[in-house]
């Protein structure tokens, strides 16, 4: 499945109404792969992250976001808040 996050966060805001949006589209698709396509998103929150992702993670494991979840369309500073994202969420559940 693909989903366009600015989509999301034009519908629903960007707090935690568009991390739960985003949390149960993606549990609505099961175990397949899931695209997040970030194109037209200039950045996103730490309550959002926390409520998709944060959560996915402290419920399925990071293993399987890791597998079930790709980012596209990404910009650099996109990709660096991501992965210091997964890295504190490693300090934080340790």
């Amino acid at each position: 499945m693909n989903i366009n996050v600015s989509d999301i966060y034009s519908q629903y805001g960007a707090d935690d109404r568009s991390g739960q949006q985003l949390y149960n589209m993606i549990c609505d698709c099961s175990d397949q792969t899931v695209v997040l396509n970030m194109s037209n998103l200039t950045s996103f929150s730490s309550v959002f992250l926390n409520v998709s992702i944060g959560r996915l993670i402290t419920e399925k494991g990071k293993e399987y976001v890791k597998n079930t979840i790709k980012f596209t369309q990404l910009t650099k500073s996109q990709a660096v808040r991501l992965k210091e994202y997964f890295d504190r969420f490693n300090d934080v559940q340790a």
